[in-house]
């Protein structure tokens, strides 16, 4: 008989497997190898090179144990000390000891049997006689052996949830053995599994092929009434929860101990679920009693005539019989079951031990550790696909490791697991760090690859989430202080291993966070403008020129030279006269050139030192109102050069694509009517209906949401999906109302419903409607193509899964393979019924579902070649954004549907009617719709922004809303996918750098803008700024800046409940600016006029300061643009035809490609030409003007500097080329800069070119979008005040009242310096220190100011000629006065007006009015309120009341309005948009005197 061996009280596996090797093998038969196996399997040894080791991590147990075996069999197992190996994560070094096992005296051992085994104790003096046994002679040994069986003994008290004593693997193999034969007799088959690395003590479960049982056993937990707990759910199962047994059973444990006890256990079980489970326990305890009195087949016998009998009585009224559970225990026991009646399948069960003490303090920090990866998991699956299929194992190997946290020992499994993702996470760290070129030197470029950055940002990722550990070690801490731990080696082991991986991750941060820094630097490197390094260069220049003629220009940058230490020290020398005005001139002009060169960037040290550092905050203004790309810091700028590189290559993604779409859809409609859109497309669509949940929850939050169904829009699919939805959602309602299946709406509680499903599906009606249900599909579906080979390559992928968890000895493998099992056991299960396939592997039948529509299609050459087209290109949209994002039929591997893009304007008045078109115009108006794409996405559970870049159009909306125009929604959903693919590319770069802004300092400074400096580094030599605390407002506006431009939130999200509607704030603001806009804008020719010379000056002034265009730039840009007729033929165009209209796209000219191309229209002229838009033609036509000409302007600068490979000037028929020269048109219409120019960088020239717009005009586009606009009343404010933030940094610098006047312009390629700043240091310099010519200044200035001057001077001119022009002609006699003095008189005042605002002290006036009336849209609010005044009264006056007369008419000829005319006429010309914009146009003066008035 094979023996057991107890330590602390517990049989020891390790001494009953050795010592029961040795009692029950022949001598002879004994080896080496056998004991070593043993060894090596209770982890004491591992075999290396032939040689055999103490595994490293055990080595002083492992001594222990080594010992206690030497005790019994003395010099059997000799170790010998061989050195010390180097320090690992776990421990600073570890000893390594050689094994030797002594092969002579282990075969002169003779067999003993069971003679010394069983060593049981329950008193102290027990377990002290115990531990003197079994421990070695040692003190230490003995101390250690007794806390560990003291601690065992603790855990025991309370350790399970079962009550009974614990039983060996040897009986509860007995017991399945006998019970499987009692399910065997009953016709049923039970598999059983052992594992012992499962949580709990039993589970039973099906088995993926079969409704075969599967109960599986934990033999190190299980206890005496286990094996029938489990079986017992099997027996329970079967009969059913109708059965009369069972129902008699759940009611006599209703309200019981017992039953309370597992309630409490299981909270989150109710009903039948509940009432099974405790009669599963019942059962279990039943048969545990039974099994230890072992009855003999007489009492067996004896007990069955006894039933027999008592039944009999209960007949009679006479209740004998004992509990149920007992009845049912001993049907099991004696192999008696109820077999006829076992017809139902099972359902999955795990018995739990029940926590401990310790567990339960350690409930909150385990709970903390599962939010923490869960969010963490949801940051990885934010980031690119290519990164997720890397990082996601990992984490969801995190994640199941904490599923079996309920032992202290599973922390340590845990703390292994995220060792080993740190460890991972370093070596990328490493592999990245390591990163060399073909010449061994560190290859930059590549460490700050796109791919690397992103790998970076899921590294940090990683680490972050390593940081709740340190929780964990405070608790053990504390834990050890409290004097509570008993073990403490398992504690120290726990302790050790904490502190070693935080410790390490400590290291790795550090490093990580310093490392970054130079790849962050040259991942922006590449956008810095060389040509600004070289204007430095010319301003020092013009420093040492001028010190040469003993000339110190002390105000081209001295506010900012005077704000440094150096310059108060030369002061405080020169005041004491230590230095000589020469001396002091000399140091001046070398901290000038200091100040200078430090805003160059030679290489990339000038950009760690700059994210590295502190540094200064920018102003409150700047943050609200300024685009980001004028931020003083030029890693800043760089990195929002290389954010736009995304939108620059997705617009060349969609531009490519546009030209092909146009082809295939001229085609397609050539001969047909397009503005009859739906009319046009209506062969290619059609209506689905779907199911969808609704967006409200029942009042109780338990209950599951409502589910309605729509009708979507979707392309025609080959299959009639609707007619099949419908077919099912029909016949499965026949078939629950033709079998009573319970339906949800008769179900208060979400449990009861299942419940209720549950005895259903178990019962004969329930089975009668599975079969039927099978039937239909049977008749109805058919498989798809190839399911076979996909159903054997997921098989064979879970035999090669098990086999490498069978082979391996990887905990790490294990898990992740038993992940991917659980995944691929799960796509079977929801695919197959048996052997049938279900679910995505079968479709309708194509014999009885084909779609006639899709036939016909297919049966037209023409169109089906544009169905294909746009079929494929849509699913080539869907591979962008992730196939699964839109809803698809299960047996289609691409959605049919139709983008969620709203149909508007003149497509829903046609279809829908005009009235139900407004209405819904108007309630989109103010609140959000489904298929709004202004905001971001966020959580539906926290409410806040989702940090991924948006994917727009997928969610389902019904098809009433949801446009027709089949190839504009693919422009406008491939243009999203384009702009979702290019930015997932940058994440990870977006992501570190607005981590390392948040984590710099902000350095504090005066009023005066001057940094405080410690004084104590100081008195030590070192220079060391105070830095504040707080977020800066910096890192504020670049986080909402990433925000708008990365994650989609252009518009808070600011709801208010009116009346019982949501109303959105933003939305609203937006649309009555709109309005505000179409009314003031529409068709007025007066402000359409003032535009055009604000603007034209404002570039006439640039051509004559000759920074970026010249005088005969302009001159030919002007002659251009109208000698090609001004790209007129283009009006209309789904695709620009003219060079000059392809140009303007390409280089996007107008500022509007990224925000507003994929809003473009396909379709007739007619149909473009009733878009509202088109009411502002006046407007447009003035900015295609400007923008045009400033284009083509830059482009003829070019000329003589395009030069090709080997250096030479690019020649154009007989001269040198411009840039207009050498663009060419591929035969799709795809325009492209000539391959022959080598020195042509496309993204500078756009940057140059937008930066260029602003400064000549005003802020467009998303992208430079004030971060006050965000808001529903920044809207209102800013309602044009765009012009505002370029107008004051164009004239007054970025420097701010403390900050440097000079500038680094990253966008446009230069340095700058506030034109009226120029133009005031020329006045000052020409007076202070005595009087000099204004030309002599003038000459010692630099290029760059002397430009300044030049556009001070354009502008002042023009005012004075502005005022002169006023002064003539509002002087004029009354009959001399015409329409065009009128007109003149009123631009000449409003341009006066516009540039008076600007200058100090005179324009005072001005600015107090724009102060004055904040926002534009407060106007026509004024105005409707006057409307309705105006109604009250003629009301009134209409039914006789008496009004004044002067509040009904006008008492005197007022503007276009004569004496006599009625007031309410202009109230209502004056808020009707188109009608104020011509009335405006007819007068003039009218408006001129509104400007006097102010």
């Amino acid at each position: 008989m094979k023996c057991k061996y107890y330590k602390n009280g517990v049989e020891s596996v390790l001494y009953t497997e050795l010592f029961g090797y040795m009692d029950n093998t022949a001598p002879q038969k004994k080896s080496v190898d056998a004991v070593y196996k043993i060894l090596k399997s209770h982890g004491i040894a591992t075999k290396k090179a032939g040689s055999i080791y103490l595994t490293q991590a055990n080595v002083q147990s492992s001594l222990r144990e080594i010992e206690n075996i030497n005790n019994r069999y003395p010099g059997l197992i000799d170790t010998e000390y061989i050195k010390m190996t180097q320090e690992n994560i776990y421990s600073k070094s570890a000893e390594l000891h050689v094994v030797n096992i002594n092969e002579g005296l282990l075969k002169s051992i003779v067999d003993a049997g069971g003679a010394r085994a069983d060593l049981i104790y329950e008193t102290q003096n027990d377990l002290d006689t115990y531990v003197r046994t079994i421990a070695s002679k040692t003190a230490a040994s003995q101390e250690d052996t007794r806390v560990s069986e003291a601690i065992r003994r603790e855990n025991r008290n309370e350790s399970k949830y079962s009550e009974e004593a614990r039983e060996e693997r040897a009986e509860v193999q007995k017991k399945s053995n006998h019970l499987k034969e009692a399910f065997a007799k009953a016709g049923v088959t039970v598999d059983v599994v052992y594992d012992n690395q499962m949580d709990s003590l039993g589970s039973i479960e099906k088995s993926d092929d079969s409704n075969t049982p599967v109960v599986t056993f934990n033999t190190d937990l299980t206890t005496e009434d286990t094996v029938y707990h489990e079986f017992g759910h099997a027996y329970v199962d079967m009969l059913g929860a109708d059965n009369p047994v069972i129902v008699q059973a759940f009611e006599e444990l209703k309200d019981t101990e017992l039953y309370n006890k597992v309630a409490d256990k299981y909270p989150e079980l109710e009903g039948e679920r509940l009432d099974k489970e405790v009669l599963a326990t019942a059962i279990g305890i039943e048969g545990a009693k039974i099994t230890r009195k072992n009855p003999s087949p007489m009492q067996q016998m004896l007990n069955k005539i006894f039933r027999a009998f008592s039944k009999m009585l209960n007949k009679l009224g006479l209740v004998t019989t004992p509990n149920t559970a007992a009845i049912l225990a001993q049907e099991m026991f004696a192999k008696d079951l109820r077999a006829g009646e076992m017809v139902n399948p099972i359902s999955g069960y795990t018995q739990f031990q029940k926590k401990t003490r310790d567990q339960e303090k350690l409930k909150d920090i385990t709970t903390k550790l599962r939010v923490k990866i869960k969010t963490d998991l949801a940051k990885i699956k934010k980031l690119p696909q290519e990164e997720q299929d890397v990082l996601l194992p990992k984490m969801e190997k995190l994640e199941a490791s904490l599923i079996k946290v309920d032992r202290v020992e599973d922390f340590v499994k845990f703390v292994d697991a995220a060792t080993a993702t740190m460890l991972e996470t370093k070596q990328q760290f490493n592999d990245i760090m390591n990163l060399t070129d073909e010449n061994g030197n560190v290859d930059f470029k590549e460490q700050s690859s796109y791919k690397n950055l992103n790998l970076m940002y899921a590294m940090k990722v990683n680490l972050d989430g390593l940081d709740v550990l340190s929780e964990l070690e405070d608790l053990m801490q504390s834990k050890k202080s409290s004097g509570k731990v008993l073990s403490v080696e398992a504690f120290d082991t726990l302790e050790e291993k904490l502190g070693a991986v935080l410790k390490e991750t400590k290291a790795l941060k550090y490093n990580f966070d310093y490392e970054i820094i130079p790849i962050l630097a040259e991942s922006v490197l590449g956008f810095h403008n060389k040509n600004i390094d070289v204007e430095l260069q010319s301003l020092i220049q013009n420093i040492q020129d001028n010190l040469k003629k003993g000339v110190i220009r002390s105000s081209m940058n001295m506010k900012e030279v005077k704000n440094t230490p150096e310059y108060k020290r030369a002061k405080r020398k020169f005041d004491n006269e230590e230095y000589t005005q020469e001396e002091f001139d000399a140091a001046l002009a070398a901290m000038q050139i200091e100040s200078l060169k430090n805003k160059m960037i030679p290489h990339r040290s000038m950009l760690v030192k700059e994210l590295r550092e502190a540094q200064k905050d920018k102003s409150g203004f700047s943050y609200l109102m300024d685009p980001m790309a004028y931020s003083s810091e030029s890693a800043i700028q760089l990195f929002v050069k290389a954010v736009d590189e995304s939108n620059l290559k997705s617009n060349d993604m969609t531009r490519d694509f546009k030209y092909i779409l146009r082809d295939q859809y001229n085609e397609m409609v050539e001969g047909q009517n397009e503005f009859d859109i739906a009319g046009l497309n209506d062969p290619f669509l059609e209506e689905v209906e779907m199911t969808v949940r609704n967006d409200q929850y029942f009042s109780d939050k338990s209950k599951q949401k409502e589910t309605s169904t729509i009708k979507v829009l979707t392309l025609v699919q080959p299959l009639l999906a609707d007619q099949y939805y419908s077919d099912i959602r029909t016949e499965y309602s026949r078939l629950a109302d033709k079998y009573n299946k319970p339906k949800r709406k008769d179900f208060n509680d979400q449990s009861d419903f299942q419940d209720a499903n549950s005895k259903f599906y178990k019962s004969d009606n329930g089975k009668r409607y599975v079969a039927d249900q099978t039937k239909f599909l049977n008749e109805n579906t058919e498989p798809i193509e190839g399911w076979q080979d996909i159903r054997d390559g997921i098989q064979k992928q879970i035999k090669t899964a098990q086999s490498i968890i069978d082979s391996s000895n990887s905990t790490d493998v294990a898990v992740n393979q038993e992940l991917k099992i659980k995944k691929l056991r799960s796509t079977l299960s929801n695919n197959m019924l048996g052997k049938l396939p279900r679910g995505e592997w079968v479709k309708p039948k194509a014999s009885k579902y084909a779609n006639p529509k899709y036939a016909a299609i297919q049966n037209d050459p023409r169109k089906k070649k544009y169905y294909d087209y746009v079929l494929a290109e849509f699913q080539k949209g869907h591979k962008m954004v992730g196939a699964k994002r839109m809803e698809k039929n299960s047996w289609d591997n691409f959605s049919y549907l139709m983008p969620s893009i709203r149909k508007e304007g003149l497509d829903r008045v046609k279809e829908q009617g005009a009235y139900t078109a407004v209405k819904d115009w108007l309630e989109d108006s103010f609140s959000l719709t489904e298929t709004a794409d202004e905001m971001a996405i966020y959580d539906e559970a926290t409410g806040e922004l989702q940090s991924t870049v948006p994917v727009r159009y997928t969610n389902l909306v019904p098809s009433k809303d949801i446009s027709k125009d089949i190839a504009s929604s693919l422009y406008r959903f491939r243009h999203m996918a384009h702009n979702f693919k290019t930015k997932s590319e940058i994440v990870g770069q977006v992501m570190l750098f607005r981590y390392i802004i948040e984590k710099r300092g902000t350095i504090e400074v005066d009023a005066s803008g001057r940094a405080y400096v410690s004084a104590i580094a100081e008195k030590l030599g070192v220079k060391m700024p105070i830095t504040k605390p707080g977020e800066s407002y910096t890192y504020k506006h670049l986080n909402k800046w990433i925000n708008m431009v990365m994650f989609g939130e252009t518009s808070y999200r600011t709801d208010v409940n009116v009346f019982g509607k949501t109303i959105n704030l933003e939305q609203a603001a937006g649309s009555i600016n709109q309005y505000v806009a179409m009314n003031t804008l529409a068709l007025n020719v007066l402000q359409g006029g003032n535009q055009f010379i604000l603007d034209n000056i404002s570039l006439l002034g640039e051509s004559i300061a000759g920074q970026f265009v010249t005088k005969s730039d302009l001159a030919w840009a002007t002659q251009k643009y109208w000698g090609e007729g001004a790209a007129i033929s283009d009006v209309g165009n789904f695709a620009p035809d003219t060079k000059l209209g392809k140009a303007l796209e390409m280089f996007d000219a107008l500022t509007e490609f990224t925000d507003r191309e994929g809003n473009k229209l396909v379709g007739s002229k007619l149909r473009k030409a009733l878009d509202t838009g088109n009411l502002m033609v006046l407007q447009q036509a003035v900015e295609h003007e400007l923008a045009s000409k400033r284009m083509l302007a830059l482009m003829k600068n070019l000329e003589g500097k395009l030069k090709d490979k080997d250096g030479n000037v690019i020649m154009k028929d007989g001269k040198p080329a411009n840039l207009y020269d050498m663009l060419e048109v591929d035969k799709k219409g795809f325009m492209s800069v000539n391959k022959e120019v080598a020195n042509f960088n496309k993204s500078d020239f756009i940057h140059l070119l937008r930066g260029l717009g602003r400064r000549t005009n005003q802020v467009k586009g998303n992208f430079d979008s004030p971060i006050l606009s965000k808001s529903w009343y920044g809207k209102m404010i800013n309602l044009f005040r765009s012009w505002v933030p370029p107008g004051i940094r164009r004239r007054y610098g970025h420097g701010g009242f403390t900050g440097s006047t000079i500038h680094t312009d990253e966008e446009m390629g230069v340095v700058t310096q506030g034109m009226y700043i120029s133009f005031f240091n020329l006045l000052s310099e020409s007076v202070v220190g005595g009087i000099k010519s204004p030309l002599g200044v003038y000459d010692n200035m630099s290029l760059m100011e002397q430009q300044n001057v030049k556009r001070t001077l354009v502008e002042l001119s023009s005012l004075i000629a502005a005022m002169a022009l006023v002064a003539a002609l509002s002087n004029i006699d009354d009959e001399d006065e015409t329409y065009l003095s009128n007109f003149m008189l009123y631009q000449a005042k409003r341009y006066e007006t516009e540039i008076l605002q600007w200058t100090p002290i005179v324009g005072t006036k001005e600015a107090f009015r724009i102060l004055k009336s904040p926002s534009a849209t407060l106007r026509p609010i004024e105005q409707a309120g006057n409307l309705i005044d105006h109604i009250g009264n003629e009301l009134m006056n209409g039914i006789g009341i008496p009004v004044a007369n002067k509040n009904i008419f006008y008492q005197r000829n007022t503007g276009r309005f004569k004496k006599g005319d009625r007031k309410i006429r202009k109230d209502f010309e004056d808020l009707m948009p188109v009608l104020r914009g011509l009335r405006t146009t007819q007068s003039p003066k009218e408006k001129y005197q509104w400007f006097l008035n102010l």
